[in-house]
């Protein structure tokens, strides 16, 4: 799923559609930061950082199987990450799990 939506972000960048990616490690290392770059991107006042990281105290998922509780103990199988594997080696641009979007905000 990852590689399909990272896929379609290069698709729709190759039609014309600029778009900015944030990296996720980014939002967790340093929320304030990138958020703060991703709204000045985007043309918000700085006054709506704290309002967006508000976004980020409830867990969305909660009660689900996609829980950030739950997703804490997944432990994904070897052939699991062997098939993630072969994916990426057919893929014409992404080859791996650290690959950086064109357009992805830096913090």
């Amino acid at each position: 799923m990852w590689l399909s939506v990272m896929d379609k972000y290069l698709q729709l960048r190759r039609q014309g559609i600029n778009m900015e990616a944030v990296k996720y490690e980014d939002l967790v290392r340093n929320p304030e930061g990138t958020m703060r770059l991703l709204l000045n991107n985007l043309g918000f006042s700085n006054t709506d950082v704290q309002k967006a990281l508000l976004a980020f105290t409830k867990d969305s998922q909660a009660g689900s199987v996609l829980s950030r509780e739950n997703l804490q103990d997944i432990i994904i199988p070897s052939t699991s990450m062997d098939e993630a594997q072969h994916l990426l080696d057919r893929h014409d641009e992404i080859r791996d799990g650290t690959y950086t979007l064109p357009g992805t905000i830096e913090s």
